[in-house]
């Protein structure tokens, strides 16, 4: 566990990460961090969550049609 101190940013606050947690997240500057609610709390990612759930949805989609799939190729 890290303890994060939260910091006065222009109009908003701000987390900094240490490089250990950085290396965590496999990160780098410019990097977009999800943080995504559990019922703990926060968890930091960087995949994006709604992609992920877009990506299961068409996988779906493709198995329920894939003889349609078979016949376009």
């Amino acid at each position: 566990m890290e303890r994060l101190t939260l910091k006065k940013m222009e109009d908003s606050l701000g987390i900094v990460l240490s490089d250990d947690a950085v290396k965590a997240l496999d990160a780098k500057e410019g990097d977009t961090v999800f943080a995504v609610p559990t019922a703990d709390g926060l968890h930091l990612t960087l995949h994006d969550p709604e992609e992920a759930n877009a990506v299961e949805d068409a996988r779906a989609f493709m198995d329920t049609h894939d003889d349609a799939f078979r016949k376009l190729a």
